[in-house]
C-alpha cells in the first residue's frame, strides 16, 4: 500500500500517478490484501507508507514499513539533493523514493508472492499471548547519508526539443521556449513560447504564446495567445484565441475569440467571431458577438452585441448590423440595423434605419429616422420620422411624422388585455405627429396631429386634437374631439365635439356638439348642440342653437330652425318648416307646414291645420284652433290673439 501525501501540494496528479506506478513496478509485495467474501486470498507481512514533503527542489521522502507479525516499524529517509544529477523533477523524486525505501527495508527479505488461492475459513484457535509492541521512539537525528546511486539507473523519458531563449531562428518537431526573441519560430507539431517577441510564429498544428509581440502567428489547427497579442495577424485554420489583441486581422475557418478587447481591423471567420470589446472595422462571420462594439459593421447570419449589463461601456457604436438576425441588448448607436429580424432588448436604438421582417425595441425606445418591418414594434417611445409595418406599434409615446401600418397602434392596453401584463405607462400612450394611417388605427390616450385615417376605423382612448379623423366603418373618441372633421361610416364622441363637422352615415356626440354641422343619415346629440344637423333623422336631447334639416328633426329645446317632414320640439325659439311641426311647449317664432301644433304660440302658425292652447299671435290656415286668445276657439282662414 503506497499512498503519497504531499503536504505542500506541489506535486500534480499526473506526477503522483507516475511515481505510484514506478513504486508498484519496482517494489515486490507492496500491495497484498484482497478480500473475497468470508476468506482472504493473500495476506501481506506488512505495509509501507511513503510521505513526500517540501517544495520543488527541496523535497524530502520518508518511508515507514510496519511489520504485522512484530509490530516493528522501520524508517528510511532521503532528500532531493541526493538526486541532483538529474534535471527532470519526476525522475529526481523517483530516485529519492527508491533510496528511502531501500534504507527502510535494509536487512529484510522479500519473497515472491504466492498465487492467490481461495482458503476456507480456518478453525478458530485462540490467539497466543503476544507481548505488546514496544513504544515507538523516533530515531535520533543522524547526519545525512552519502548520496546513493542506484544500481540500475532508470531510463529517462525523452524530452521535447527546447529552443534556447533569444534565438533568431528556431525549428523543430516541438519548438518550445520560455522567451523567444527573433525572426522565426517554427514547429512541425507545436511552436510555443511564454513570451514571443519577433517576427513569425509558425506551426503545422498549434502555435501558442503567453504574450505575443510580433508580425504574425499561424497554426494550421489553431493559434493561441493567452495574454496580449500585438501584431499584424493571428491566423488559424480552425480557430484563434487571445486574451486581448492589437493588430490588423484575426482570421480562422471556425472561430475567432477574444476574451478581453480587440483593437484592429477585422475578425473574419466563416463560422463564429467573439470579443468582449471590439474596436475596429468589421466582424464578418456566420455568428458575430461582442459585449461592446465600436466599429463599422457586423455582417453575418446572426449578429449580437451586449451582455445585458449596461455599465456605460457595453454599447454598439458604428454604421450598423447586417444579417438574418441582428440583436443588441445594450444601447445601439447606428445608421442601420438590417435583417429578417432586427431588434434591441431592453436597449435603445439611436440612429438611422431599423429594418426587417420583424423590428423591435423591446422594453426600450427608438430614436431614429425610420423603423420599417412586417411588424415594427417599439416597447416604449418612438421619436423619429416614420414607423411603417403591417403592424406598426409604439407602446408609450409616438413623436414623428407618420405611423403607417395595416394596424397602427400607440398604447399598451391591447398587450395588457391579451397577455395579462400589468400596465406600465397609464396615461402616457399619446400620438404626436402628422399622420396615423392604417386599416385600423388605435391610440390608447391622446391624438395630437393632423390626420388619423383608418380604412376600417379609428379609436382614440382619450382626446383627439387634430385636423381630420377619417374611418371607413367609423371613428371613435372616448372623451373630447377638438379639431376639424370627423368622417366615417359611424362617428362617435363620448363626451364633447368641438370642431367643424361630423360627416358619416351616423354621427353621435354624447354631451356637447359645437361646430358647423353633423351631416349624415342619422345625427344624434346627447347634450347641447351648437350648429346644424343635416340628415334623414336629426335628434338633440337638450338644446340646439342652430338648425336641423331632415326627414325627422327632434330637439328638447330649439333655438333656430327645423326644416323637415316632421319637426318635433319641446320649446322652440325660431322657425319650424315641415309637413308636421310640433312644439310640445312654447313656440316663440313661427311654424309653417301642413299641420302645426304648439302649446303656447308667441308668433305665427301658417298651414292647413293650426293648433295651439294659447295664442299670442296669428294663425293662417284652413282650420285654426286656439283654445285661448283667438277670435273664437275655432276659426277659418285667420285667427289672431293678443
Amino acid at each position: 500500500m503506497l499512498p503519497i501525501n504531499d503536504a505542500s501540494g506541489s506535486i500534480p496528479a499526473a506526477s503522483q500517478s507516475v511515481i505510484t506506478s514506478f513504486l508498484r513496478s519496482n517494489v515486490p509485495n507492496a500491495v497484498a490484501v484482497e478480500t473475497d467474501g468470508d476468506s482472504l486470498r493473500v495476506v501481506s507481512d506488512g505495509v509501507a507508507k511513503t510521505t513526500i514533503t517540501g517544495p520543488s527542489g527541496a523535497r524530502s521522502v520518508i518511508v515507514e514499513i510496519v511489520l504485522f507479525a512484530t509490530g516493528d516499524v522501520r524508517r528510511g529517509t532521503a532528500v532531493e539533493s541526493e538526486a541532483s544529477g538529474s534535471s527532470d523533477p519526476v525522475l529526481r523524486v523517483q530516485t529519492i523514493v527508491t533510496l528511502a525505501f531501500q534504507r527502510a527495508s535494509a536487512g529484510l527479505s522479500f519473497g515472491s508472492p504466492q498465487s492467490p488461492q481461495n482458503v476456507g475459513p480456518p478453525v478458530y484457535t485462540p490467539p497466543q499471548q503476544v507481548p505488546p509492541p514496544p513504544v515507538y521512539t523516533p530515531p535520533q537525528q543522524v547526519p545525512a547519508p552519502p548520496v546513493y546511486a542506484p544500481a540500475v539507473e532508470p531510463t529517462e523519458p525523452s524530452e521535447p526539443t527546447e529552443v534556447s531563449d533569444k534565438r533568431v531562428f528556431a525549428f523543430g518537431f516541438r519548438s518550445l521556449a520560455n522567451s523567444f526573441t527573433g525572426i522565426l519560430q517554427g514547429g512541425l507539431a507545436q511552436a510555443d513560447a511564454q513570451n514571443f517577441m519577433g517576427g513569425v510564429q509558425l506551426s503545422g498544428w498549434e502555435a501558442g504564446a503567453g504574450n505575443f509581440y510580433g508580425l504574425a502567428q499561424f497554426g494550421l489547427k489553431q493559434s493561441v495567445s493567452d495574454g496580449d497579442f500585438y501584431g499584424l495577424a493571428q491566423l488559424g485554420l480552425v480557430m484563434n484565441t487571445a486574451g486581448s489583441m492589437r493588430g490588423l486581422i484575426q482570421a480562422a475557418l471556425f472561430e475567432n475569440a477574444i476574451t478581453e478587447s480587440f483593437v484592429g481591423v477585422a475578425q473574419v471567420s466563416p463560422v463564429r467571431n467573439r470579443a468582449r470589446h471590439f474596436v475596429g472595422v468589421a466582424q464578418v462571420g456566420v455568428l458575430n458577438g461582442a459585449d461592446a462594439f465600436q466599429g463599422l459593421v457586423q455582417a453575418g447570419a446572426y449578429n449580437a452585441v451586449g451582455s445585458g449589463n449596461d455599465d456605460g461601456f457595453n454599447k454598439f457604436v458604428g454604421l450598423g448590423q447586417v444579417g438574418l438576425v441582428n440583436r443588441a441588448s445594450s444601447d445601439m448607436y447606428a445608421l442601420f440595423q438590417l435583417g429578417l429580424a432586427s431588434l434591441t432588448t431592453e436597449a435603445d436604438f439611436l440612429g438611422g434605419v431599423q429594418a426587417g421582417v420583424y423590428t423591435s425595441t423591446t422594453r426600450a425606445n427608438f430614436y431614429g429616422l425610420l423603423q420599417v418591418g412586417g411588424a415594427a414594434h417599439v416597447g416604449r417611445d418612438f421619436a423619429g420620422l416614420l414607423q411603417i409595418g403591417a403592424l406598426a406599434m409604439a407602446r408609450r409615446r409616438f413623436y414623428g411624422i407618420a405611423q403607417i401600418g395595416a394596424f397602427s397602434y400607440v398604447g399598451d392596453n391591447l398587450v395588457r388585455e391579451v397577455f395579462g401584463s400589468s400596465t406600465e405607462f397609464s396615461s402616457e400612450e399619446d400620438f404626436n405627429g402628422i399622420l396615423q394611417l392604417g386599416a385600423a388605427t388605435v391610440i390608447d390616450h391622446d391624438f395630437a396631429g393632423l390626420f388619423q385615417i383608418g380604412g376600417l376605423g379609428n379609436l382614440v382612448g382619450n382626446d383627439f386634437r387634430g385636423l381630420v379623423q377619417v374611418g371607413g366603418i367609423g371613428s371613435y373618441v372616448e372623451r373630447e374631439f377638438l379639431g376639424g372633421f370627423q368622417i366615417g361610416g359611424f362617428n362617435y364622441v363620448d363626451n364633447d365635439f368641438y370642431g367643424v363637422m361630423q360627416i358619416g352615415a351616423a354621427n353621435y356626440a354624447d354631451d356637447i356638439f359645437a361646430g358647423v354641422a353633423q351631416v349624415g343619415a342619422l345625427n344624434l346629440n346627447g347634450g347641447d348642440h351648437k350648429g346644424a344637423q343635416l340628415g334623414v333623422v336629426n335628434g338633440v336631447r337638450k338644446h340646439i342653437w342652430g338648425g336641423q334639416i331632415g326627414a325627422l328633426n327632434y330637439a328638447d329645446n330649439a333655438f333656430g330652425a327645423q326644416l323637415g317632414a316632421a319637426n318635433i320640439v319641446e320649446d322652440v325659439g325660431g322657425m319650424q318648416l315641415g309637413v308636421v311641426n310640433w312644439a310640445d311647449g312654447d313656440l316663440a317664432g313661427g311654424q309653417v307646414g301642413v299641420v302645426n301644433v304648439a302649446e303656447q304660440t308667441h308668433g305665427f302658425q301658417v298651414g292647413v291645420v293650426n293648433y295651439t292652447d294659447k295664442l299670442r299671435g296669428i294663425q293662417l290656415g284652413l282650420v285654426n284652433v286656439a283654445k285661448k286668445g283667438g277670435f273664437l276657439p275655432v276659426f277659418p282662414i285667420i285667427n289672431a290673439g293678443f
